[in-house]
């Protein structure tokens, strides 16, 4: 190169690195403002608190109340993202609404305001005290356009009566957007918030002042206890506001997540067996009754019967509503402790007493990162946890029949519960498995979600244990899953263990705990005793191979590790 090209060039450089210095320069350095909502409704913090600003996808919750009054009685659907219209480029794959609202999907809430009269949507969205100007598209709806606006004090109490006020139409739409705002703080976009017992939500703005050079992030969190507070980081995205107001939380600003004995657990019974009736009688008055949705029942001694299959016993409130299958689906509100004790006697009968604390602490740090399902806590099946209440012992010959035991249950004890409650304050596992297999799984490897890492387990000091082998008939396959398998492989996408089946030339994928659920309906809950780590095809089906049995996750319950060796 010349002489004279070498000075053009250092001075086209020169001028590109003074316009670089220059932007940087006026670029505002990040500014945090919190306002804060107490339980009373008394709103403090920065100023401002009165106005209408835009707050992107912290409006989705609203388009999902909308959508359900629109759809009385109607189920929420599931979307697929493959990217075009979202936030994320790559897309958020098959989710529900759930899954949805914990990733702020653009594709699933923009589907839901479309399919939601524009008429409705401004009703709704002024009625818990939005501003909207103008047309409520769907892009405005869901915030990727100006038209609906918010004052933060609106904001907060909207927020609030979305987490304790039921819906008139759709409540079980809520439910779910509740549990995707808990699964938001605990491993969405609202994660960095840091504090899973609380329900959260992330948003992104472009900044007024400076269009196409930054954006301004807004995340709202609310407690158990019913205060809320709002985030505004500019310049910033809304996983940037919320790790900055996961940094001020230890300052107070977020009430703590609960996990004493004050605590309350919501349990789905009776999931596997899906029964049409459930008879509940009082142990303290006789009281008998037929469970009937609308007719709550005070908490109780309850005996509870499924006409010829299983009888239950559980120290709870009742409530019960129809599923979209016409089965009885019976929520038990009880005590936390008394969650615990049920749980340990169906996964740890035989279990040592320092076992038990281990379990039950796991089980108290999991109730913390809330609700497993739209209504309630946790299931009774081994999706959550298997639960019996107080009895009695049962045995489960097929996924569909109980065989009730002669054998009570033991229960959690004064001096075991303070321990319970003393080791959940304290890290450790949240997740529990009957057997790790030598082999343990991280949380990210099974559900795409949560700690990447898996602790080695000091039962089984990484050699492999407990093999198991099940055949999967074609006939079987084509029942559980919908069509004839033609192929069935262990597919791993990012370190996420999936099975993968190929039908008809479409490949469908499965999680785990789809795999199970799915195969469980024909061939029972043993059928895929644990995430395989191999699938072969054999004469007249396929032939799956691993080892442990459970997801393998946190807690290793294998009954052999006593307190006397351990």
């Amino acid at each position: 190169m010349s002489v004279p090209g070498i000075r053009v060039l250092l001075s086209v450089l020169a001028t590109g690195l003074a316009v670089g210095a220059a932007v940087a320069a006026v670029a505002p350095e990040p500014q945090l403002m919190t306002w804060r909502r107490d339980v009373h409704g008394v709103v403090s913090g920065g100023a401002g608190s009165d106005l209408a600003v835009p707050v992107g996808s912290l409006l989705k919750p609203f388009v999902a109340q909308a959508w359900a009054a629109a759809h009385p009685g109607r189920p929420t659907p599931r979307w697929h993202c493959d990217g075009r219209g979202c936030w994320r480029r790559s897309g958020h794959g098959t989710v529900g609404l759930v899954r949805a609202t914990a990733l702020s999907c653009n594709a699933a809430f923009l589907a839901l305001a479309a399919d939601t009269p524009p008429a409705v949507l401004r009703s709704t969205f002024e009625a818990e005290g939005f501003v909207v100007a103008g047309a409520v598209t769907p892009q405005a709806a869901v915030g990727l356009e100006d038209g609906v606006a918010v004052a933060p004090a609106s904001l907060l109490a909207a927020y609030a009566r979305l987490t304790r006020r039921p819906w008139t139409a759709g409540e079980t739409v809520r439910l779910e957007i509740l549990a995707g705002l808990r699964q938001a703080a605990q491993d969405g976009t609202a994660r960095g918030v840091g504090r899973s017992g609380v329900w959260a939500k992330t948003g992104t703005v472009e900044d007024p002042d400076r269009r196409g050079l930054s954006t301004i992030g807004w995340t709202v969190a609310v407690d158990d206890s019913g205060s809320a507070v709002l985030a505004r980081l500019r310049p910033g995205t809304g996983r940037e506001a919320a790790a900055a107001l996961g940094r001020l939380a230890g300052a107070g600003i977020l009430g703590a997540a609960r996990t004493d004995e004050g605590d309350r657990v919501r349990v789905l019974l009776f999931t596997a067996l899906r029964p049409r009736s459930v008879r509940a009688t009082n142990g303290e008055t006789g009281e008998t009754v037929w469970l009937s949705p609308g007719q709550p029942r005070a908490e109780g001694v309850w005996r509870l019967s499924l006409p010829g299959t299983l009888e239950r016993a559980v120290k709870a409130a009742l409530t019960a509503e129809r599923g979209p299958d016409g089965s009885l689906q019976v929520i038990a509100e009880m005590d936390a402790r008394e969650y615990v004790s049920g749980m340990i006697a169906a996964e740890l009968p035989d279990g040592s007493r320092s076992q038990r604390i281990d379990l039950g602490a796991a089980a108290l740090r999991l109730r913390a990162r809330g609700p497993r399902h739209a209504g309630a806590h946790f299931c009774d099946t081994t999706h959550c946890a298997t639960f019996i209440g107080r009895g009695p012992m049962v045995r489960w010959p097929s996924p569909h029949r109980a065989v009730m035991l002669d054998r009570a249950p033991r229960p959690v004890d004064d001096e075991e519960w303070a321990r319970m409650v003393g080791a959940a304050r304290r890290p450790g596992p949240v997740y529990w498995t009957s057997h790790c297999g030598g082999h343990p799984l991280s949380e990210y490897a099974v559900w795409g979600r949560g700690d990447r890492q898996a602790p080695a387990c000091p039962l089984h000091a990484g050699a492999p244990a407990r093999p198991w082998t099940r055949f999967w008939s074609d006939e079987a396959l084509a029942r559980a899953l919908g069509a004839r398998v033609d192929r069935a492989f262990v597919s791993v996408e990012d370190t996420v263990q999936g099975l993968s089946v190929e039908s008809g030339g479409r490949t469908r994928r499965l999680l785990y705990d789809e795999a199970h659920r799915a195969l469980a309906s024909v061939l029972g809950w043993d059928a895929l005793p644990s995430p395989p780590d191999r699938i072969v095809r054999a004469p007249g089906g396929f032939r799956a191979f691993g080892v442990g049995a459970g997801h393998r996750v946190g807690l290793c319950l294998d009954a052999s590790w006593t307190a006397e060796n351990r």
